[in-house]
């Protein structure tokens, strides 16, 4: 185990070409069809906009993830820009999940300037990683609007009695520890480094996530057969 510092990056030869973090590949592989998979279970039942901004979440959070796996083997021979879409997919996979937090606020213009500021904030954000080709800021964004935006806006709403936000706040709680992972550069083993352990509690929390939006939308479709 290493703590504060990081393995070597792992190389290894494939069709002649120098690839690197094959461990990197394979869990950036795995967040990406668990990813998609989710944005398909949605989309089979999608029925109200809270639903579908969840589903485009799940569908840039896998763009992430499969642009990632080949930043990541390739880089030796895509270099930094391999990293724009990316991290870029990343950004803009937290704006879908604050767009969908913000369909809770009644009052149109309130959540006009909210969403105006999500858009903001992720500009800012990929203005700083690709200045400066850093992951860092994208990292604390997620960070950031998952505990202190997403995660009390979703506790919030259960508090009232809306189905599946409970859901949601505990998949952001799964998260915990890979931030503490990343941010803290605690590495388990050369194989299973700080990376490559996030990217399967990232996965994880998909399933939370994905329970929460399903069962938020059963209730409304339920609500609205009874009405009938």
């Amino acid at each position: 185990m290493l703590i504060g510092e990081d393995y070597p990056k792992l190389s290894f030869d494939f069709a002649g070409l120098t690839l690197l973090e094959p461990m990197a590949i394979v869990t950036n592989f795995i967040m990406a069809g668990v990813a998609f998979y989710c944005a398909w279970r949605i989309y089979k039942w999608e029925a109200v906009r809270f639903a579908s901004l969840w589903k485009w979440f799940f569908i840039s959070y896998g763009l992430a993830g499969f642009t990632s796996a080949f930043s990541h083997g390739f880089f030796l021979y895509l270099g930094w820009g391999s990293k724009i879409p990316a991290w870029g997919f990343g950004v803009i996979s937290i704006v879908f999940m604050e767009f969908a937090m913000l369909t809770f606020i009644e009052k149109e213009q309130n959540r006009k300037v909210l969403q105006f500021m999500s858009i903001s904030k992720a500009a800012m954000v990929m203005t700083l990683a690709f200045n400066n080709w850093n992951f860092l800021p994208v990292a604390i964004n997620s960070v950031v609007s998952l505990l202190l935006i997403i995660a009390p806006t979703a506790y919030v709403i259960s508090r009232k009695g809306v189905s599946g936000m409970r859901w949601i706040v505990t998949g952001i709680l799964f998260l915990i520890p890979a931030a503490i992972l990343y941010l803290g550069k605690i590495n388990p083993h050369l194989w299973l480094n700080k990376d490559d352990l996030s990217h399967l509690l990232m996965a994880g929390s998909l399933f939370f996530f994905l329970n929460g939006v399903l069962v938020y939308q059963s209730h409304i479709l339920a609500s609205a057969m009874k009405r009938v």
